[in-house]
C-alpha cells in the first residue's frame, strides 16, 4: 500500500512539474472545448485517447474518480497525447461543484463506491459536453440538486429501480424528489 502511495505521489509530482513547465504546450480539455478551432474529427481523436487511458486504469482495477474537463490535459503540439490529472484516492467533498458535475450518483451517495463505473459516468458527461451542448450537463451545487437534475434529464426511475436504490439508502432522497415533482406537477 505504501508503494501505491509513493507511485501516486511521484505521478502527481511529475504531472505538476510537466504542467508547470508547460514544455508540451498543455491545455485543459475545458480550454480546448472553448476553442473554435476544434473539429468533430479532433473531438473524436481526443475521446479515443481518453477512453484508451481509462482502459489502462481499468486493466489495473483502478478508478480515476476525478475525471472532468479541467483535469484532462491535451498536448496542443501533438494531439496524440493526453494526460489525466491526479486521480482521487479518497472520496471528494460533495461541496466541490466540479466534483458534483461529473460524478455518478453512486459516487456521491454510496460510501466507498470507488468502482470504474464512476469513471464511465464522468466520461458520458464529458462526451455530452464535447459533442452536443458545450457546457456541463449536470451543473449543480448540492447532491440533492444532482439527483433531481438526473431525474429531470433521464426521467424518474421505475418502481423496480427504486427498490434497487432503496437497497442503497436512496429512499429518503427519492421521496424528497417525488414530493418536489408533485409540488411542481411533474408526476
Amino acid at each position: 500500500e505504501k508503494t501505491s502511495e509513493n507511485n501516486y505521489d511521484l505521478y502527481v509530482s511529475e504531472l505538476t512539474n510537466t504542467i508547470y513547465r508547460n514544455e508540451y504546450n498543455l491545455i485543459t480539455l475545458n480550454n480546448y472545448m472553448s476553442s473554435t478551432k476544434n473539429t468533430y474529427k479532433d473531438n473524436i481523436q481526443i475521446l479515443i485517447l481518453i477512453v484508451q487511458t481509462l482502459l489502462i486504469f481499468q486493466k489495473y482495477d483502478f478508478a480515476h474518480l476525478n475525471l472532468h474537463p479541467n483535469n484532462i490535459y491535451i498536448n496542443i503540439k501533438n494531439n496524440h497525447q493526453i494526460y489525466l490529472g491526479p486521480p482521487k484516492l479518497v472520496k471528494n467533498d460533495t461541496n466541490d461543484s466540479i466534483y458534483l458535475w461529473y460524478s455518478s450518483p453512486e459516487e456521491i451517495f454510496i460510501e466507498n463506491d470507488n468502482s470504474n463505473f464512476n469513471d464511465i459516468w464522468s466520461l458520458g458527461c464529458i462526451i455530452c459536453e464535447l459533442f452536443f451542448i458545450n457546457f456541463p450537463l449536470f451543473q449543480v451545487y448540492s447532491p440533492n440538486e444532482k439527483i433531481l437534475k438526473i431525474f429531470d434529464i433521464l426521467g424518474f426511475p421505475s418502481f423496480k429501480e427504486v427498490e434497487y436504490m432503496n437497497k442503497y439508502q436512496y429512499d429518503s432522497l427519492y421521496k424528497r424528489s417525488a414530493n418536489h415533482s408533485k409540488d411542481n406537477n411533474l408526476l
